[in-house]
């Protein structure tokens, strides 16, 4: 029977009371304010007595990187695509629909069934298949607009998988048993990095001659912290996406970040990089110093099987194929705008989440590398008042690895490409416990992580 486990972090000495670890965070928005929330509980079976223990720093550091990792989780509910399936059999180890039997506190894989389609998002109650559907509102001319498409998924109703099991709760859930397991893909936004927000008019038609990839960034920081943010962000993910559209974006990979004010070369080169794009816009920025501007050269993000995560800054954010789930942990029906392949589903690489059939447009959308600039630029003609912003991001992976402390245990971590790795949960599982499996779950129709032992 699973239940909360109180002994996980068991203090160890002047005899502490047993406490249940449950760290409550908002997954808050760095995107839109208050769409989902995290809660990160351990659960296993009441059989099973942790006898490690820790004492308070160790537990306080624990449950404070956990907590950070945690609140900058949320663009995996807005940007990333894990699409799992509904159903599986008792005896397959497989990301599925579980919930736990109210009769038998078992975690039982849901039954296929009416109202329950046959792959669902494991981050946001909406189906796993990606669909080109028709986007209104992108121009002022109904029957043009028609012609406007992106990719999007059906919303799940939630209220009917939990009124066929008796009102339990219904999870998305993923199972690791030992750190050969498909690890758990998770995007967070990257520690201490800014949003940074095109400048809308520095929108160029593909045309234009100007500079492939490099545009100009508002940045809402210092001097001194946005030289810091500069140097760090190259070779870092980035989500470039639509501030009125969330759905509308893409990944790509920040290949150079130059801070504008910070020297009289930077000033120079923003001053060329910006004069080639739109002269009337750049003499405003030159004339006020090129405050809190940043040029960023964006390129495509790279899938490599070859990656090594010890290598050097320029190779780390080519994304390692072995930690991309295959088609035999997820299921993919539909891919995006010009990907193909099992690789493929996570988000947009090479192109941006939208699409338009009319051939003047073309040209902005499809262009390769993706050009935020020339995205500017198609929004701008099609009278949508917004503007593109850059989120830098990680993708990390959570897993099982071998323990910190024990050499018989695993911990169930997460690391990414920046080189990051926090514990979860120390010491979670016996690798001679051959029965067991570490669960990470999330509770449909909310943002709650739980990790069942089962």
């Amino acid at each position: 029977m699973a239940k909360p486990l109180r002994d996980l972090f068991l203090k160890s000495n002047k005899g502490f009371t047993l406490v249940e670890t449950m760290v409550s965070v908002g997954i808050m928005s760095v995107v839109l304010a208050g769409l989902a929330t995290a809660v990160v509980r351990t659960v296993q079976d009441g059989e099973t007595q942790a006898k490690d223990s820790m004492n308070s720093m160790e537990d306080l550091m624990v449950q404070t990187a956990q907590q950070d990792y945690l609140i900058r989780a949320a663009p995996s509910y807005y940007f990333l695509h894990v699409p799992i399936r509904s159903a599986c059999s008792g005896g397959e180890k497989v990301p599925c629909l579980r919930h736990i039997d109210p009769a038998t506190g078992a975690l039982t894989p849901l039954a296929p069934g009416a109202g329950i389609p046959a792959t669902i998002d494991f981050y946001k109650d909406v189906s796993g298949e990606l669909k080109n559907v028709k986007l209104s509102g992108m121009s002022a001319a109904g029957d043009i607009s028609d012609q406007v498409h992106m990719m999007s998924a059906d919303v799940v109703d939630v209220s009917k998988l939990t009124s066929q099991k008796n009102n339990s709760y219904v999870y998305a859930s993923w199972p690791l048993y030992d750190d050969s397991s498909d690890a758990l893909p998770i995007l967070v936004r990257k520690k201490g990095a800014a949003i940074l927000t095109h400048i809308k008019q520095l929108g160029s038609s593909y045309e234009n001659a100007a500079p492939t990839g490099i545009s100009l960034f508002n940045v809402a920081l210092t001097p001194d912290k946005a030289q810091i943010l500069a140097a760090d962000l190259k070779d870092s993910l980035a989500v470039i996406y639509n501030i009125n559209r969330p759905s509308q974006f893409v990944v790509q990979k920040i290949a150079s970040a130059t801070n504008c004010p910070f020297d009289a070369t930077s000033k120079g080169f923003c001053k060329t990089t910006g004069n080639s794009i739109s002269t009337m816009a750049t003499t405003q920025l030159e004339a006020a110093g090129f405050a809190n501007i940043m040029a960023l050269k964006i390129d495509n993000v790279l899938v490599s099987s070859g990656f090594d995560e010890n290598g050097p800054v320029g190779t780390r954010t080519h994304l390692s194929s072995k930690y991309i789930p295959t088609s035999k942990a997820v299921s993919v029906q539909g891919s995006w705008f010009g990907a193909n392949g099992s690789t493929d589903y996570l988000f947009p690489r090479n192109s941006f989440g939208l699409f338009d059939e009319r051939p003047g447009y073309q040209g902005d959308l499809s262009y390769s590398p993706v050009d935020v600039k020339r995205i500017q630029h198609y929004l701008n003609a099609n009278n949508s008042d917004t503007s593109l912003v850059v989120l830098p991001v990680d993708l990390g992976y959570i897993k099982l690895k071998q323990s910190v402390q024990y050499v018989d245990k695993y911990d169930l971590v997460v690391t990414s490409a920046s080189h990051e790795e926090i514990i979860l949960v120390p010491s979670i599982k016996l690798k001679t416990d051959t029965e067991s499996y570490v669960y990470v779950n999330r509770r449909l129709g909310t943002g709650i992580i739980e990790v069942f032992i089962k």
